[in-house]
Order: C-alpha cells, then sequence, then structure tokens
C-alpha cells in the first residue's frame, strides 16, 4: 500500500503543477504569439489558422485569444483536478470508493466535453479571433474541424466511462454481497 501512496502522490503533485501552468503558459503563448519572442512557433506550437498565413495580431486579438484558448484549457484544467482527487484518494488508500468511481465518470464526459469544446467552438471562435483584423469586410471565416487526436480522445473517453460502469456495478455487487447471510 505504501507504495501506491507513494506513486499517488508524485503524480498528484505533477497534476497540480499541471493545473496552475496551463492558464500561465496558455497566457504566455498569447504575450509572445506573433512576435520576435515567439518561441512556441519554433517548436511547432501554433494555431490552425496560422500555417501558411500572416496575420497582424494587436492587444485586443491577444486577449481574446486567450479568453478563447481558456474555454479548452480549463476543461483540461477540471481533467486535471479530477485526476489529482482521484489520486489523493488513492494516497489515503482509499481505492474502491464511490467518489472514485464518480470521478472517474467526470473524467470521460470531462474529455466528451473537450472534443466538443476544442473542435467546435474554440476552433470556430479563435478562427473568427484571428481573422477578424486579417482579412476585408464580409470576408470573414469560421473553421472548425475533427482531427484524429479528436477521435482518440472520444475512445480514451468511452473506455473511462466504460470503467467507471463497470466499477459501479462491481462496487454494488460487492455491497449486495456484503448484506447477504
Amino acid at each position: 500500500m505504501n507504495k501506491i501512496a507513494t506513486v499517488s502522490r508524485k503524480f498528484r503533485i505533477l497534476f497540480q503543477i499541471l493545473f496552475y501552468l496551463t492558464p500561465l503558459t496558455l497566457f504566455i503563448f498569447w504575450i509572445t504569439f506573433h512576435t520576435p519572442y515567439d518561441f512556441f512557433n519554433k517548436l511547432g506550437i501554433t494555431v490552425p489558422i496560422m500555417q501558411g498565413g500572416t496575420i497582424t495580431v494587436n492587444g485586443l486579438t491577444r486577449i481574446l485569444g486567450f479568453i478563447v484558448s481558456m474555454l479548452p484549457g480549463s476543461i483540461f484544467m477540471y481533467c486535471l483536478h479530477q485526476l489529482a482527487r482521484l489520486l489523493s484518494n488513492y494516497e489515503k488508500g482509499q481505492i474502491f470508493i464511490m467518489d472514485n468511481i464518480n470521478r472517474y465518470r467526470k473524467l470521460g464526459y470531462a474529455l466528451f466535453a473537450w472534443v466538443f469544446c476544442r473542435a467546435l467552438i474554440y476552433e470556430a471562435l479563435i478562427s473568427l479571433v484571428l481573422s477578424f483584423q486579417n482579412t476585408p469586410p464580409h470576408k470573414k471565416f469560421i473553421m472548425v474541424g475533427l482531427s484524429s487526436f479528436d477521435l482518440i480522445a472520444l475512445v480514451t473517453g468511452g473506455v473511462i466511462l466504460l470503467i467507471s460502469w463497470v466499477m459501479k456495478e462491481a462496487h454494488q455487487i460487492s455491497k449486495d454481497q456484503e448484506l447477504t447471510i
């Protein structure tokens, strides 16, 4: 049991650090976006509309870009929070409890929400934000898309929901057996 607590503690701390780094990283991304200090672009991290185009970015575009990026970012943070709480329970030796089952279920639904938010809402809004001042009037566009990464996230969310359902059924069977004389 000590090994589970040790590993859980390390990963819980990692997820908590990532939780706080997420908005900070997005903020730095948008502050340095399309500037000489844009090291994200050198790493190949950019927004879909940027591929193959040049754009003008002002302060309002940066603020709106950050706000729009925080939509899927906040769902990612929610997933990190659920994982940290799950690992916190594991640290305490609480493995097969209903709270963990509910956290797995929330995590699975959060992955579905992340795909919906990222593929439809985020891409549409970010393309609008970046094209607003960079295209002539009446030539604005909105992008939406579903990538293979989104499909993997959907399948993973489904598997997590299936696991949570199996855990719930096993928990119920265990309770029923405790009551059987």
